[in-house]
């Protein structure tokens, strides 16, 4: 899959500009475009994220709420599918997060080649949540 379509430089711009983590991967969970902002937030380099597996970034608790989300938008049984979980960096850290995606639109032929979605640093909210049960 390629990221780069004859007159998309606005919405590569766009993509580039969100503050939030922008992502496709295919069914195969294997990352094909990531905005800056997933590689300023985890401190990976843009090459080590593209075609690696999401098991660079998220845990196994995670993928398979990922998968049950991505069967059930295949089936059609939601809309977008969403979790909460942590990010792994390339420094070890977790960073809290919110991940909504949405099956990514179709080839020519129809068929779906992945998800595409939002991952949104939740630390301020984590840390709001915990100031707020104490």
């Amino acid at each position: 899959m390629t990221t780069e379509r004859e007159g998309s430089k606005p919405y590569q711009e766009i993509l580039e500009t969100v503050p939030d983590m922008v992502y496709v991967m295919d069914f195969e969970f294997q990352f094909t475009y990531i905005n800056d902002a997933v590689v300023t937030v985890t401190g990976y380099d843009r090459d080590e994220v593209l075609g690696a597996d999401a098991s660079l970034l998220l845990d196994e608790e995670a993928l398979e709420e990922g998968a049950w989300n991505r069967d059930q938008l295949r089936s059609g049984n939601i809309e977008f599918g969403g979790l909460e979980t942590e990010l792994k960096t390339a420094g070890n850290g977790r960073i809290p997060c919110e991940i909504r995606g949405q099956l990514f639109p179709a080839n020519d032929d129809g068929t779906k080649t992945g998800t595409a979605g939002i991952i949104r640093d939740i630390t301020d909210r984590k840390e709001r949540e915990r100031e707020l049960q104490s």
